[in-house]
């Protein structure tokens, strides 16, 4: 199994905060999911990190963790007919997107900085700029949608920093 990139989060953080220096980063959210323990029987294969350490890392680092559950579904084989499990990330996307209105509606920022380059953001960035709210996002080049980087206010590219940000 490939190993996944795995990304220094202080280093990132850094840089984050370095984007723009004459503003001020006033909180950095961490939003993913984990398996459920009853479901982790299905992870033995996975070359992945304890999530709860990792999670417990980054608050120590100054980042506010939301952690979801992941969903465990059974499908069946088209070829063999015999079932397999399959791990799905749920409801992280419409978490962000929810904060990210929420919050920008009681005021608490005057620019969003997201990092992620999914389409799937695009009605909360328009949300959010109708509102006045400024929405940027940093992300690799090849990892952004072109609808997306069409809808903020700014993009930062990250490809530059890529060797720096990558733990080795």
């Amino acid at each position: 199994m490939p190993r996944r990139t795995r990304f220094d989060v202080v280093k990132l953080r850094n840089l984050l905060s370095a984007l723009s220096p004459d503003r001020e980063v006033v909180r950095i959210h961490y939003y993913s999911s984990t398996i459920p323990p009853k479901d982790s029987k299905y992870y033995n294969n996975l070359n992945s990190i304890d999530p709860r350490g990792f999670n417990g890392m980054l608050k120590r680092k100054g980042y506010k963790c939301f952690i979801l559950k992941n969903r465990v579904r059974h499908e069946k084989c088209p070829l063999c007919g015999e079932r397999f499990p399959i791990v799905k990330e749920k409801g992280v996307d419409v978490m962000i997107a929810l904060d990210m209105m929420m919050k920008g509606i009681e005021n608490a920022f005057d620019v969003a900085l997201l990092v992620s380059g999914d389409a799937d953001f695009i009605p909360v960035v328009n949300l959010l700029t109708k509102k006045g709210k400024k929405v940027e996002v940093a992300q690799f080049s090849n990892a952004i949608s072109w609808f997306l980087r069409k809808s903020v206010n700014r993009v930062y590219d990250l490809d530059g920093h890529f060797d720096g940000l990558v733990l080795k």
